[in-house]
């Protein structure tokens, strides 16, 4: 089985186009599955360029996209300090069942919680 490397991604990394054409593809609702690509980049380099802190995080497996998610720095007025919200978390289809998205989960609880240390992760399933 091949592994799975895991990198954020910043709006000059070679795999940015391909990670948000995976997450264009596997969206259900029509508007977002329809938009074209060069707007979804420009809405992403916005996200990376302004507050709150918005990060892409891509699972590689065979030098292809296979795992994509979204972190947004998320304070809330109830909850205790700085948290990070899981978003747009997508495994491709032919990909799961391998714990590439327990990985991916792991990798943003450990990591990115030390790295900008955020204090909760929320993840919201559909």
């Amino acid at each position: 089985m091949s592994e799975l490397t895991i990198e954020e991604i910043t709006s000059n990394h070679p795999k940015l186009d391909e990670a948000l054409t995976l997450m264009k593809s596997m969206m259900s609702s029509a508007p977002a599955n329809q938009m074209p690509l060069d707007l979804a980049k420009e809405t992403a380099l916005k996200l990376f360029s302004a507050p709150p802190l918005y990060v892409i995080v891509i699972g590689v497996c065979d030098n292809k996209v296979v795992g994509v998610l979204g972190v947004r720095e998320f304070r809330d007025p109830f909850m205790y300090g700085i948290g990070g919200e899981v978003n747009n978390f997508i495994i491709d289809p032919d990909y799961r069942n391998r714990g590439f998205g327990r990985k991916m989960i792991e990798y943003v609880n450990k990591d990115m919680k030390d790295k900008y240390t955020l204090e909760w992760l929320s993840l919201m399933a559909d």
